[in-house]
């Protein structure tokens, strides 16, 4: 047997890497979840602070910190600015009603998936592009 770690050992990538490499067995893990403190949570549970990337400190105020970075992408989804910069208009560019009921088919490709400001799923296109409806009586271009 190799051993790979040490106990409370700080689990980065280059450990990650050597578990995959040598396709170890199970192991345990610490997390908050699994933390056997019974009044808090010890820092080798908690593990690295998002603030500066180290093991934690004692005493540090981990509550907070945590909840700070849960409440904030709620803000902005709250307020509707993340990752739009605060300009969010949601329309779609084109409404083009079909003349009659069918499967729309055309190059996946060229299309991105997106969402309209309601949330309903859209295709987003940057050039023309050339759509085909196949019902049963007739086939549009």
């Amino acid at each position: 047997p190799r051993c790979i770690a040490i106990r409370n050992q700080d689990i980065g990538i280059g450990l990650v890497n050597r578990f995959i490499t040598f396709r170890t067995q199970a192991i345990s893990i610490r997390t908050p979840f699994t933390c056997r403190s019974t009044s808090w949570i010890c820092r080798l549970c908690y593990g690295r602070s998002p603030t500066h990337g180290d093991l934690v400190e004692l005493g540090e105020a981990v509550g907070i910190i945590s909840g700070q970075s849960i409440g904030e992408p709620g803000t902005q989804l709250t307020l509707r600015t993340f990752h739009t910069g605060g300009v969010f208009t949601g329309g779609i560019a084109e409404h083009v009603r079909a003349p009659s009921n069918g499967k729309i088919k055309f190059n996946e490709d060229l299309v991105h998936p997106t969402r309209t400001r309601h949330g309903h799923p859209a295709f987003l296109c940057d050039i023309d592009l050339y759509v085909i409806i196949e019902s049963e009586d007739i086939m549009h271009k």
